[in-house]
C-alpha cells in the first residue's frame, strides 16, 4: 500500500512540475524576434531614429540606472519611448564613429510574448579619443496581429 501511495505521490508531483514541452518555443517566431533585434541595432547604428522608434510599441519604456545632470547619485530612470525620441538629438551625439554590435543573444518566445537578452559591444570615437565598452540590453517584446515590437528595453553597461 505504501508503494502505491508513493507512486501516486510521485505522479502528482511530476504533473505539478514545470512544463518543459519543446513546443512552447516556436523557432519561426524566435527567428522573427532575432531579425527585429538585428534591424534595431542596424537602424540604431545608422542613426535612423524614425526606424528605431518604429521598433517599439507606443508607450513602451526604456529603463536603466543613470545619473541625471546635477544629481549626486545614480537612480533608476524610466523614459517613455515617445519622450525619448522627442528629446533625442537628431545629430550624432556620440561622435562620428559610434557603433554597437551584438556578441550573443538569448531569445525565448512563448505565444505572443518574447524575452531577449542581448550582450553588446560598443565603441565611440570622440575626436580621436576611442572608448569601448560592453553591456546587456534586455528586451521584452509583444506580438499583435503577427507583428513583433519592443514593449520595454532595460539596459546596463560595464562603464556603469
Amino acid at each position: 500500500m505504501r508503494l502505491f501511495r508513493l507512486i501516486g505521490l510521485l505522479v502528482v508531483l511530476a504533473a505539478c512540475g514545470p512544463n518543459t514541452d519543446a513546443t512552447v518555443d516556436d523557432p519561426q517566431q524566435e527567428a522573427a524576434v532575432r531579425e527585429l533585434i538585428d534591424r534595431y541595432y542596424l537602424d540604431f547604428n545608422n542613426r535612423d531614429w524614425e526606424a528605431v522608434a518604429d521598433h517599439f510599441w507606443r508607450d513602451a519604456e526604456i529603463t536603466t540606472v543613470w545619473r541625471e545632470p546635477g544629481e549626486n547619485s545614480d537612480r533608476v530612470v524610466h523614459t517613455d519611448i515617445g519622450e525619448f525620441f522627442a528629446t533625442a538629438p537628431r545629430e550624432n551625439p556620440f561622435g562620428e564613429t559610434f557603433q554597437t554590435w551584438t556578441t550573443r543573444a538569448n531569445v525565448s518566445v512563448y505565444q505572443d510574448l518574447a524575452q531577449a537578452w542581448v550582450w553588446y559591444g560598443a565603441s565611440l570615437d570622440n575626436a580621436g579619443n576611442v572608448l569601448e565598452w560592453e553591456g546587456v540590453d534586455a528586451f521584452t517584446l509583444l506580438r499583435q496581429k503577427n507583428v513583433w515590437k519592443i514593449a520595454a528595453l532595460m539596459f546596463t553597461s560595464d562603464d556603469h
